[in-house]
């Protein structure tokens, strides 16, 4: 199944003059502190490729003194690859692996005293839920099982955005800053060495494309129609705390705010 390039509309747009800017916590970087001082967002790693109780009641804490929004970043059990290997399709072992996952991450903020507004899936788990209707009930299952009103966030212009409209659930669009697409909008395998964009001003001008105009151009040249609610820079990139800070100041000087997504009533 491919993205629905040139299919998305923007009457469901929140202002383009503003867009919700995250990145991933508690995944061991020294620099999450700093991280949230530039992103409206956060997604804190549940144990699944990484983190335990300490390091998510820590990126919690961090979160809610920087009043950032944050959310669940459930993966794959799978340390050893860091949640980005393909796994089989086994409902029953991966639906308890999310339990487990957010079990801890809804108590552990509970503890923290922070609600939690958001689920996005990682790694391989988020890419093939995008494109997989059986792994897509298991993230749907969870936000029912845990919190209705759960915010999904899913990869902008794939098959889930509806999926997970047609059940209700409110979704939230994202592209990414640092990674680059391929022509039918999904992300370029990170076992190729072009999958992530490190130039600054690259990384730049793909989002200033997503913003105002809602395209984003393939490797192979092709412009892909995509509306975004929010952009990811991956906390894990060498970069990324010089990448964020050279985002934020620059959509600045760009009239563009960066603002968390909120649910609308």
């Amino acid at each position: 199944m491919e993205l629905r390039v040139g299919a998305l509309g923007l009457g469901n747009a929140k202002n383009m003059n503003s867009i919700d800017l995250n990145a991933d916590l508690g995944e061991g970087s020294q620099f999450d502190a700093q991280f949230l001082q530039s992103v409206s967002s956060a997604n804190i790693a549940c144990g699944g490729h990484t983190g335990d109780r300490n390091s998510i009641l820590q990126a919690l804490g961090l979160a809610q003194a920087a009043g950032v929004q944050v959310g669940a970043h459930p993966s794959f059990l799978d340390h050893a690859h860091f949640g980005r290997r393909a796994m089989p399709f086994d409902a029953p072992k991966i639906l308890a692996d999310l339990r487990l996952q957010l079990n801890l991450f809804f108590d552990c903020a509970a503890q923290v005293g922070i609600p939690v507004r958001h689920i996005k899936p990682h790694g391989a788990l988020y890419n093939q839920a995008a494109f997989d209707l059986d792994f897509a009930e298991l993230i749907f299952t969870s936000i029912a099982e845990f919190d209705k009103d759960l915010m999904c966030v899913v990869l902008a212009g794939s098959p889930m955005v509806e999926w997970a409209r047609a059940r209700n659930i409110t979704v939230i669009e994202e592209a990414f800053a640092d990674r680059r697409y391929q022509y039918d909008g999904r992300l370029v395998s990170r076992q190729m060495e072009n999958a992530c964009i490190e130039d600054e001003g690259s990384v730049l001008q793909q989002c200033l494309d997503v913003i105002q105009k809602a395209e984003i151009t393939s490797v192979e040249g092709s412009r892909l129609r995509v509306h975004a609610d929010t952009l990811c820079v991956h906390g894990d990139g060498v970069n990324a705390l010089q990448l964020l800070r050279y985002l934020r100041q620059h959509f600045e000087l760009n009239g563009i705010r960066v603002d968390a997504f909120q649910k609308l009533a």
